[in-house]
Order: structure tokens, then C-alpha cells, then sequence
């Protein structure tokens, strides 16, 4: 009978745990569906943003020897873009390009800006192409974590995008053999993790950025006619003035025209002032000299004070005031139109 009673009561007592920490047991068990739902979700979402990565680069670039040929992306999303040719990923099963290694395939066209949906690729390899145009501008939303990129053997012109040098983790950076031009953006020199550099075999202009955190040797610098600086032979003064920072940021014509304009400028302020400074001596020398001149025209002579040519003096007074009172606005509004 004992026996019964406390058997009676620890099975109540155990039916009212479990009523209490049944709720408990339920918000864990939602709570963690919740994460492996959301988790599933993110997978799915970079696998796809992947996905169109490689499409859309496949779709801007001519493939003259079909050397993509794998990418076959009609059933990619239930397979893996893993197989395909040139890349490789972080893990087969989640489909996350960390390596786009396309060299020496005969790709054309320029700079496949749809990479910027591969959010975490580290490494790029598109040298040895046909890849043309500039680089983009802004390169370091592009590829933003790479650590390895190489552009290098191309048709790349222009100017290097400082926004390079926004790559912080960049550590290998080739921009040989293409056809850039302008100066090597300084600011390159302070990226904290680069070891391995080359712009050889461009047009390159300017000096040469101080690495602070390795040794470049001149070689990654060859056959670049107008550089200058350690490695290479020291700047003279005529190229660094002419590349100096005025010259970058302003073209000759602009320049001159904007010195002929400040220049008549400069001549109207300083006759208006004189004129204001000394008024009437400057009118009665004038009108005197137009009164002479008129009269040498009319056989007058020149004693004669008739009543005309006081009338004809005040005439000439008025008109040469408005004509200097008008000047300053004909050279304004000849600016305005420059």
C-alpha cells in the first residue's frame, strides 16, 4: 500500500514537469527549425548569386575556342558549378566560388564586371586573354576580398583606377603586358599585404611609389620608358613638373584659354580704375584731342570757340562716359560666353 502511494506520487509529480517545460521544449525545438530554415535559405542565395556570377560572365565574353564549353548552367543549380572548368569553390556542396582561375583561354571582350556577384571569391586569374577596355573604376567593389589578381597579358587601357588600392587584402597583383597609361596610383604602395607586383611592358609615366612593406625590384617595372624613381633611374626636375599635380588635373587648352581670359580681365580692372582714379583729366585729354582732330578735318581754326564745338565737346563727354561704363559689362559677358 506504501509502495503504491509513492509511486502515485512521483508519477505526478513527473506529469507536472513535463507540463511545465513542455513550452520550454517547444520554443527550442521552433527556434531551432527557425535557424536550419534560415541557413538553408542563405546556401540557396549565394549558390544562385554564384550562379549568375558565371553565367554573366560567360554571356559578356566571346569563347572563340569553346573553352567554356562546361559551363552548362541548365541544370547547374541541382548539380554544382564546382565542375566547372576554372573554378574552384570552398566546398562542392555549397556551391561558393572562391577561385576563378580563366588564363590563357582566348576569352575577348572587356572586364567582366558580373564577377561582383561572386561575394566570396578570393582569387583572380583572367591574364593571358584578349580582355580590352579599362579597368573599372571602381575594382575594389568588384573583387573586394581577392588577395590574388591577375590582369596581366591583356589589352587593358587607360589609367590604373586608384580605387585599387582599396583591395586591402590583396598580396599578388599583376598588370604587366597590357597597354595602361598615366601614372602608378601611389597609394598602392601602402596596401599592408602585398608581396608580389608587376606593371612591366605598358606606357606608364611618372615616378615610381614608395612600397613600404616590400622590396620591389626594377623588373617590375621594365620597359617603361617615362617611370622614375628607386628602382629605376632618379626623376628630373622637367618630368616631375610636368607630371606633377597640376598637369594631372589640368589640360593645356583649359589652362591657356582660362590665362587669356584672366589676363583681359586683369587689363579692364586696371583701365576702370584709372579711370575712376583720374576721371576728368582722362575725358578732357580725350575730348581735346578729338576736338583738334575734328577741326584739322574742317579747315577750322584752332582759336575759334564757337558755339558748336562746345556742344559737340559735351557730345563727345557723354559718349565716352557711357563707352567706359559699358566696357567692364561687353568683357563680362564675353567671358560668360567663353
Amino acid at each position: 500500500m506504501l509502495r503504491f502511494k509513492i509511486l502515485q506520487e512521483v508519477s505526478q509529480n513527473m506529469e507536472k514537469t513535463n507540463f511545465r517545460t513542455r513550452p520550454l521544449f517547444f520554443s527550442c525545438s521552433f527556434l531551432g527549425f527557425l535557424l536550419i530554415l534560415l541557413s538553408t535559405i542563405c546556401v540557396c542565395s549565394a549558390a544562385e548569386s554564384d550562379f549568375y556570377c558565371l553565367k554573366s560572365i560567360k554571356d559578356s565574353l566571346q569563347d572563340p575556342f569553346n573553352s567554356l564549353g562546361s559551363w552548362d548552367f541548365r541544370n547547374a543549380i541541382e548539380d554544382s558549378i564546382c565542375h566547372f572548368a576554372g573554378i574552384q569553390c570552398w566546398h562542392d556542396y555549397d556551391n561558393k566560388v572562391m577561385n576563378l582561375r580563366l588564363s590563357n583561354l582566348g576569352l575577348i571582350g572587356e572586364f567582366p564586371r558580373g564577377i561582383q556577384n561572386c561575394t566570396s571569391l578570393t582569387g583572380l586569374d583572367l591574364s593571358g586573354n584578349k580582355l580590352y577596355g579599362t579597368i573599372p573604376s571602381n575594382i575594389s567593389v568588384i573583387v573586394e576580398h581577392v588577395t590574388t589578381l591577375d590582369l596581366g597579358s591583356n589589352l587593358f587601357s587607360g589609367n590604373i583606377p586608384p580605387d585599387i588600392a582599396n583591395c586591402a587584402y590583396l598580396n599578388f597583383l599583376m598588370l604587366d603586358n597590357n597597354n595602361l597609361r598615366g601614372e602608378i596610383p601611389r597609394r598602392i604602395g601602402s596596401l599592408p599585404r602585398l608581396e608580389i607586383f608587376s606593371v612591366a611592358n605598358n606606357y606608364l609615366t611618372g615616378s615610381v611609389p614608395s612600397f613600404v612593406n616590400v622590396q620591389i625590384t626594377a623588373d617590375s617595372f621594365a620597359n617603361n620608358s617615362r617611370l622614375c624613381g628607386k628602382p629605376l633611374k632618379e626623376c628630373e626636375y622637367s618630368e616631375d613638373f610636368e607630371d606633377s599635380w597640376i598637369w594631372k588635373h589640368i589640360d593645356y587648352a583649359s589652362f591657356i584659354q582660362a590665362f587669356v581670359v584672366g589676363l583681359v580681365l586683369f587689363y579692364a580692372l586696371v583701365l576702370v580704375f584709372c579711370l575712376f582714379q583720374f576721371p576728368t583729366k582722362a575725358i578732357n585729354k580725350i575730348v581735346s584731342l578729338n576736338k583738334s582732330k575734328l577741326r584739322r578735318k574742317e579747315h577750322l581754326s584752332p582759336r575759334s570757340d564757337s558755339p558748336g564745338d562746345e556742344e559737340l565737346s559735351s557730345h563727345q563727354k557723354v559718349k565716352i562716359l557711357l563707352a567706359f561704363q559699358l566696357f567692364p559689362s561687353a568683357l563680362l559677358a564675353t567671358y560668360l560666353l567663353l
